[in-house]
């Protein structure tokens, strides 16, 4: 299951993004924040976290569908945005297969 957190509205969701896994990471928790998908509409922001690809993607495709601005950091530091979500999906595919 993932966890979800308001957020106030921030003009640098990206650096959130790289501090959460950074202190994650000197936790030794790193895989408990495997996908961080953050979404935005209007004055609202929230930041969810899953495990895998899949569950990250059907919540961002459920954000999308109503109305919020996506996007998803993989556990690389790659960043999606709503147009390139799919994209997950491929990566993590061929990443699962070396």
């Amino acid at each position: 299951m993932g966890t979800r957190r308001e957020i106030p509205n921030r003009s640098r969701p990206v650096q959130l993004a790289e501090w959460l896994r950074s202190a994650a990471l000197l936790k030794g928790n790193a895989g408990d924040m495997t996908f961080i998908i953050e979404s935005a509409k209007d004055n609202r922001r929230t930041t969810d976290f899953r495990s895998s690809a899949e569950i990250a993607l059907a919540l961002a495709r459920k954000l999308v569908a109503d109305g919020f601005a996506v996007s998803i950091t993989d556990p690389s530091g790659q960043v999606y945005s709503a147009d390139r979500l799919d994209l997950l999906l491929t990566r993590e595919s061929l990443n699962s297969q070396e």
